[in-house]
């Protein structure tokens, strides 16, 4: 059996470790030494998406963006236009001292007939809002809410709505003949001649008038 002392097992395993470790250092003085990695491609985002894709979802976000601004306009001009609307209504309301229907409740219909509506009366704070509402039912004509009719018409005591009544006649041939008048309350016919307005409280002397006019 060789004789082998304990120096020489240290020693070769010193020169053993000595070897090993060479290689490693080379390696990375290799790496230190080679240049750095330069791509002749085009350079991509640092989360993986092209760079074309990036530039159309920019391009999207933006306009997204955009129209956002432009749907934030539209609602606040709604948001205005709606709380003016809710101010005038509050307003109006406001100038209607009460408001009722009048008669029994509709009885109820079989089928698809709707039952018979209910007049509704106003009683207004101020007579110029009730002219105002009156003279614009004139203007309109025929107003129609969902398939039904309404009909505008100021409410009088029996006595007065005759006495108006008696003016009919002389509306008519106002009408035919294509001269202007107006019957105000309570009940005064006045005619716009040519020479100036007239005002009639007896119905037989403005049948006298109009009828002397050409």
């Amino acid at each position: 059996m060789p004789n082998v002392t304990r120096n020489s097992v240290k020693s070769s395993a010193g020169a053993g470790a000595s070897k090993t470790s060479e290689p490693v250092s080379a390696s990375c003085a290799s790496q230190k030494a080679s240049p750095p990695y330069e791509d002749t491609e085009e350079s991509e985002p640092a989360w993986g998406i092209p760079g074309e894709l990036a530039k159309e979802l920019a391009r999207l976000s933006a306009l997204i963006v955009e129209k956002s601004d432009v749907h934030d306009k539209k609602l606040e001009e709604i948001r205005i236009s709606t709380s003016a609307t809710e101010s005038k209504l509050a307003d109006i309301v406001n100038r209607i001292e009460r408001a009722h229907r009048i008669g029994a409740p509709p009885k109820r219909y079989e089928g698809d007939q709707p039952p018979r509506a209910r007049p509704l009366i106003a009683r207004f704070l101020r007579f110029q809002d009730r002219n105002r509402v009156a003279e614009a039912a004139r203007c309109l004509g025929d107003i129609v809410w969902e398939g039904h009719r309404i009909m505008i018409f100021p409410d009088y005591s029996r006595l007065l709505s005759e006495k108006r009544n008696k003016f009919n006649e002389c509306k008519k041939l106002l009408h035919n003949k294509r001269i202007g008048f107006s019957l105000i309350y309570p009940a005064v016919l006045v005619v716009k001649a040519p020479q100036g307005s007239r005002r009639f409280e007896d119905h037989k002397k403005a049948m006298t008038f109009i009828r002397s006019m050409v």
